[in-house]
């Protein structure tokens, strides 16, 4: 019994061991193939990660600005020769534009020169597990099986934005036989040909700026009016550049105003934010931006410039002069009344009135506080509205020795008397007053009813208690026919660019009129010539103050507020009433300068250029008016203006 008992033991014992080495070795390769697949899946997550890796470095660095220079700039890239504009580029001698046989294989830069994707080595690839590798090849190797591989060609060559589509290949091959399978993933993505926003003019308000970029406007800052052409508070502000619907293309004229702007586009005006005085058109404030109308409601059009003050507006359409907004000063030009006083059609007009006497040979235009100029073919200047110049003086005499805003005496033949200096009763002024010389707030004046008003020179008269006033245009002595007159800016004053790239200017005097530091305060009713300027393309206004283009720089004269510095410049450590320029002095914009804009009569604090087709802005950044996506202003340092949309 025991034997078989050990026998029957044996057997059980071998038949064991057979089933459990056939069983393990199904087990085995069971687990075997389990763990085989897992790691190959492992694996392949890793290409697709990989893959995703390369598609955001591509991404980044064709976005990137930076690294865009960096890859057309490279000697490997000939293809790419036609795409380096000489503005970004000013190494390049000449351009040679792009045409619908341009395009080609490129390597990939980032912005510190690295090399990212590597097209023009045809070996050149990634491992699996991302970094580079250089035995790449389309028969298969798992030890460098991904590959990325650029090319380029033009997607619109005319455009004013040109662009041009890139397409990205991701190739994987692994060796012939393995468990991974090959793939090929195409991407393709666009941008701009330029490096630049494309920004061609640029304008200041009060606390607020706008930019004309490839064809349309933006703005940003203050809104408090819906001077950003969206509605007022909505944002309150902004320090970034934001679109005036309805203004995203087409446009080829700017004008910003205290808190309004009006534009050019395909010809017509459209105006938008504050309409005091209807400046900004027929009705309450114009938000989105609106047309100005004729009297006849026929829309304003072959307007060539325009400009808005701070109560009126202006523009140049087929050759002549119109006006919209306040005329209480007679600055819209459009009316003559008879007798001493301008007393008719002295309102608000919303619709465009056409200017007396101006014909059809108008080339420039500029407004000021109730005063207009604009310059004719034949190179004379002729201006209208108010020529009176008193700079808040109580003393009614100053009015007799301060400045003639029109350039001809207040005395002549052919001024009028305008808006009271001192509030008078409506109708038939009073008669005039005798009251001697004397200090302010004397018996004599507070009798009369003139409160603090004095005069230093005799007896008040209806001249020196009233603003005189031309409502008709009237030649500037200093420009008559044949003068060379161009274009003309305006600030507390006007300024002339003539045919020989000089530049006059008239008016009131913080350093506003160039002459260096003699006689700094006086103005004048004759324009002088600014000394050290010879060759300008551009002048346009500051708050009591100006700013010229000269051989792509842009200088600087007058009012340098402290401690903002809207001049873009130090002004010496002085307090601001001395903080003056009294000789045009080269700012610190960078590049080329084409034009400049710097809210000519609203106090504004900052100022803005166009430069190598960029925006740069200094100054007060309260509300974000410098358009960096800060609020830090900026004293004598601009910045650029980068997000715009």
């Amino acid at each position: 019994m025991g034997r078989c008992l050990q026998r029957k033991s044996g057997g059980f014992t071998l038949l064991n061991f057979i089933i459990v080495i056939v069983l393990t070795s199904i087990v085995g390769a069971v687990v075997g193939s389990i763990f085989d697949a897992f790691f190959v899946h492992q694996k392949y997550s890793t290409i697709i990660s990989k893959r995703q890796e390369i598609f955001y470095d591509v991404m980044s660095s064709v976005s990137d600005d930076s690294a865009w220079k960096k890859t057309v700039d490279s000697l490997s890239n000939t293809s790419m020769d036609c795409l380096k504009d000489p503005v970004d580029f000013p190494s390049l001698p000449t351009a040679v534009p792009c045409d619908d046989t341009s395009g080609g294989s490129f390597n990939l830069f980032d912005r510190n020169g690295k090399l990212v994707i590597d097209t023009l080595t045809p070996t050149a690839g990634f491992q699996a597990s991302g970094g580079t590798c250089n035995q790449f090849t389309s028969a298969g190797s798992d030890f460098c099986p991904l590959r990325a591989e650029l090319t380029w060609k033009p997607l619109c060559t005319t455009c004013t934005s040109k662009q041009i589509e890139i397409t990205l290949m991701i190739y994987f091959t692994p060796t012939p036989g393995g468990r991974r399978f090959p793939f090929t993933k195409k991407f393709i993505l666009t941008r701009n040909v330029s490096l630049t926003p494309d920004a061609s003019m640029v304008g200041v308000g009060f606390n607020f700026s706008c930019a004309v970029v490839r064809g349309g406007v933006q703005c940003w800052g203050l809104n408090n009016e819906g001077q950003l052409g969206r509605p007022a508070g909505s944002p309150a502000v902004s320090n970034v550049p934001l679109k005036v619907p309805g203004l995203e293309s087409g446009v080829t004229g700017l004008s910003v105003g205290y808190a309004n702007v009006c534009a050019i586009q395909n010809g017509n005006v459209k105006c938008w934010g504050n309409n005091a005085g209807q400046k900004s058109g027929v009705g309450p404030d114009p938000i989105p931006p609106t047309l100005i109308y004729l009297p006849t409601w026929a829309p304003l059009a072959n307007v060539t410039k325009v400009a808005t003050a701070v109560s009126h507006s202006c523009a140049v359409a087929g050759g002549a002069a119109y006006c919209w907004g306040s005329n209480q000063t007679g600055a819209l030009g459009f009316s003559e009344p008879p007798g001493l006083r301008h007393d008719v059609a002295n309102g608000s007009f919303g619709t465009a009135q056409a200017v007396l006497d101006m014909g059809s040979d108008v080339i420039s235009i500029a407004a000021t506080s109730g005063s207009t100029c604009a310059v004719k073919t034949d190179g004379s200047v002729m201006c209208w509205g108010l020529n009176d110049y008193r700079g808040g003086s109580n003393d009614i005499c100053a009015a007799l020795t301060t400045i003639e805003m029109l350039g001809q005496s207040r005395v002549n033949p052919n001024a009028k008397l305008c808006y009271p200096f001192y509030d008078e009763t409506a109708g038939t002024p009073p008669p005039p007053v005798a009251s001697p010389p004397g200090p302010a707030n004397t018996s004599s004046n507070l009798a009369s009813g003139y409160g603090a008003l004095y005069s230093t020179c005799g007896p008040f008269t209806i001249l020196t208690r009233t603003l005189a006033c031309n409502p008709r245009p009237i030649q500037h002595e200093s420009f008559p026919t044949g003068s060379g007159a161009k274009e003309i800016a305006a600030s507390y004053g006007f300024c002339v660019l003539k045919n020989d790239k000089t530049v006059a200017c008239w008016g009131s005097n913080t350093g506003s009129l160039g002459q260096g530091p003699s006689n700094p305060n006086m103005g004048s009713r004759a324009a002088l010539p600014v000394i050290n300027l010879n060759d300008v393309t551009m002048v346009g206004g500051l708050a009591n103050a100006y700013c010229a283009i000269q051989a792509g720089k842009l200088y600087c004269w007058g009012w340098n507020a402290s401690p903002i510095n809207n001049l873009n410049m130090p002004n010496g450590g002085n307090p601001y009433w001395f903080s003056s320029r009294h000789t045009p002095t080269l700012t610190q914009v960078p590049g080329n300068v084409t034009y400049f804009s710097g809210g000519g009569i609203d106090q504004t604090l900052h100022g803005c250029a166009v430069a190598d087709k960029k925006v740069y802005c200094w100054g007060d950044n309260t509300v974000g008016q410098l358009g960096d996506g800060t609020y830090t202003g900026r004293q004598y340092s601009p910045v650029q203006v980068t997000r715009f949309q």
